[in-house]
């Protein structure tokens, strides 16, 4: 039996053979010995239970994402309407044009689902694998994982496009200067955000086909050395001619398709780790931003419920909902930076691994430790994204909606109890359909009452005289 180190390559491992193999030994039956203890070494009890643990955490995973999905069809159907739906429009500034924003809730849910789906029978697959040489040879694991990282890929752009469609619709002052240019362009956003994924699932099937191509030819090639072998070693011990060059230009063969293979997996890893950079810096920058928008338009109302002299009953009843306003918006905005950490999180996790394992890519092919590892670390980044499935089944069962008040001036002091009024009308959602399409209601208000809490640059809010209750969706 021959250790095999962690620095070795297929050329390194056959000089190693030659130098230590004993002269009265069998070098055919030993170099047999050496290459099936590298591929397919003795699998330690603890492998099986990790694998089992993943299986579990992915099955529990598909049962919180079953749970975003299904459970809205038990909404009445005005609270329904906001949450099963696929794409909304919205408009920036007095653009004709609508910004397409994705229903990132479902979005996120369904590519999840999906992921996890496939995670667990990766899982399954793998497990069967360490048993049956066979079927390891055949069920091309690698080309699993495209699959897994194609909608876990899904999930961030939708995430992030909603996201930025929400900030393009704010003032102009709220946005970040490099996306103040895109107002003005929504079909190249929206063109930009759908032909992005055509794309990126172009590129997986094709990363698909050279993968299997590679692996199967790497295989055949193997299980040719492996039988050209045995019957090398049997001939030897029965004193028969073997032809040496026959041999070594079979090991040559299966070396050149151990180095191809590698080459391929290390590129894909450098490609997923490019698209995940591609990826993260729009995400964080329409994430942050919305964060901030949330953060000055709580202090805004903060700001509006502080009382001023001489208010009436009225008054203090239009404080009172203004109060409520505020802790919604509060929630949201928790709601918001908790998901947008744990997207994150899960963003830079998927890019430090696909680094990780393009730069081992000899490792990840050669040997079966790394072959584990890098298993494992791929079943992984789908466990940190179950921390943002929860929060959106927080967000559904805690109706996590956000109402903001936008304000004007140059009102009569007798529309004081029509604010008190349309507050009220104004406190659940539900009363007045869906948010993502950002709803606008009309109110009148005093201007010593409430102060400008610049929220919404929608075309209908340009009279200045009249007040908005501007109901707005979390886009994360």
């Amino acid at each position: 039996m021959y250790i095999i180190s962690e620095h070795d390559t297929p050329v390194s491992m056959l000089n190693q053979l030659m130098e230590n193999v004993p002269r009265s030994s069998n070098i055919f039956r030993a170099s047999r010995e050496l290459l099936q203890t590298t591929r397919y070494p003795p699998v330690a009890p603890s492998t099986y239970h990790i694998l089992i643990a993943f299986a579990v955490v992915h099955s529990c995973i598909m049962w919180v994402c079953g749970v975003v999905i299904v459970v809205p069809i038990a909404f009445s159907r005005v609270k329904r309407g906001k949450y099963l739906w696929i794409f909304r429009k919205a408009y920036a500034g007095k653009g004709q044009t609508p910004f397409h924003v994705p229903n990132s809730v479902l979005a996120v849910a369904f590519t999840q689902l999906i992921s996890s789906l496939l995670c667990l029978v990766y899982s399954c697959l793998y497990y069967v694998s360490f048993a049956s040489p066979k079927v390891a040879s055949r069920v091309y694991l690698y080309a699993w994982v495209q699959l897994m990282w194609l909608f876990g890929f899904y999930g961030y752009w939708i995430t992030g496009w909603s996201g930025l469609c929400t900030i393009l619709c704010s003032p102009v002052t709220q946005i970040p200067r490099p996306l103040r240019k895109l107002v003005n362009r929504p079909n190249a956003v929206n063109a930009f955000h759908t032909l992005v994924p055509i794309f990126v699932s172009v590129c997986t099937f094709a990363w698909i086909v050279l993968l299997v191509f590679a692996y199967h030819r790497e295989s055949e090639r193997y299980n040719h050395l492996d039988a050209s072998l045995n019957v090398a070693a049997i001939q030897l011990e029965n004193r028969r001619r073997v032809d040496p060059a026959a041999m070594y230009e079979m090991a040559l063969q299966f070396i050149i398709s151990d180095g191809q293979l590698t080459r391929i997996v290390r590129w894909n890893s450098y490609f997923w780790a490019m698209l995940g950079f591609l990826t993260l810096f729009p995400f964080i920058m329409s994430g942050w931003s919305l964060i901030g928008l949330l953060r000055n338009s709580t202090s805004s109302v903060r700001q509006m419920m502080q009382p001023a002299g001489g208010l009436k009953t009225a008054d203090s009843e239009g404080l009172f909902y203004a109060e409520k306003i505020a802790k919604e918006l509060r929630r949201g905005y928790v709601y918001v930076t908790c998901h947008f950490s744990a997207m994150l999180l899960s963003m830079v996790y998927s890019i430090v691994i696909c680094v990780l394992l393009g730069v081992k890519a000899d490792k990840v092919v050669l040997e079966s430790r790394w072959r584990s590892l890098g298993s494992w670390l791929y079943l992984l980044c789908g466990v940190i994204v179950a921390g943002a499935m929860l929060l959106q089944s927080w967000r559904i069962f805690a109706d996590l909606d956000i109402i903001i008040t936008e304000t004007g001036s140059g009102v009569e002091e007798s529309d004081i109890t029509a604010t008190s009024r349309t507050l009220t009308s104004v406190d659940r959602p539900d009363s007045v359909g869906s948010l993502d399409d950002l709803t606008i209601i009309d109110s009148w208000v005093k201007e010593e009452t409430v102060q400008v809490v610049q929220i919404q640059q929608a075309r209908v809010a340009v009279r200045p005289q009249k007040a908005q209750a501007i109901i707005v969706r979390t886009a994360f």
